[in-house]
């Protein structure tokens, strides 16, 4: 009786153990919040935020957000460098950030801070 709770035991920790390898974790996410900044005398409806994988400049979100906002992104599984893209409709310029690691939870509770993203283009 003891060698068949010892089987049915090592049973349950492999098919365990393989929905875990066949179906890690589905998703991470992480905050980022800023203002942004434009020529409009008007206040903006809306902008639009992608986050691109940097591995393959790859899009993998795309949000609209306020021109004062603090939005959750959910990403794929695991830590990976990731860069974003902020733009407005009507105007031609782009604030690209840096390369962020993104994936863990300290990001969800520490918002990626872009500061204020100045789109109002001095050209």
């Amino acid at each position: 009786m003891r060698k068949i709770q010892v089987l049915l035991f090592v049973l349950y920790v492999l098919t365990q153990t393989g929905c875990a390898v066949m179906h890690p974790g589905t998703e991470s996410a992480f905050s980022v919040k800023g203002r942004i900044l434009t020529n409009d005398s008007l206040p903006l409806a809306s902008c639009q935020l992608d986050v691109y994988k940097k591995k393959g400049d790859r899009l993998v979100k795309r949000l609209d957000v306020l021109p004062q906002f603090e939005r959750q992104v959910v990403i794929g599984p695991g830590i990976h460098e990731y860069y974003m893209v902020i733009s407005c409709p009507g105007n031609p310029t782009k604030f690209k950030t840096g390369i962020y690691k993104l994936g863990s939870t300290y990001y969800l509770d520490h918002p990626v801070d872009l500061g204020e993203v100045d789109l109002r283009g001095g050209q």
